[in-house]
């Protein structure tokens, strides 16, 4: 089962079970083996992760496209 999570961690998100907002959130793509390791000894669950909605915005004559995350485009 491990292996399979390392091997797969890119399509996860570990977050702390006991956690709140951000706090001791990893990317499974961003993981190092020795921070990993330290997840599976801890209270952690792995969620999915899903990329934010892209939009096409029109910015002078241009459409470039930019990621949406419910915050204003600045």
């Amino acid at each position: 089962m491990q292996e399979e999570l390392w091997q797969t961690r890119r399509q996860w998100f570990f977050k702390p079970v006991a956690g709140h907002g951000s706090k001791g959130v990893y990317k499974g793509g961003k993981l190092t083996k020795s921070t990993f390791a330290r997840i599976l000894e801890s209270d952690y669950i792995a969620q999915a992760y899903v990329p934010p909605s892209e939009r096409l915005v029109k910015i002078i004559d241009a459409w470039i496209t930019r990621s949406f995350s419910g915050h204003a485009l600045t």
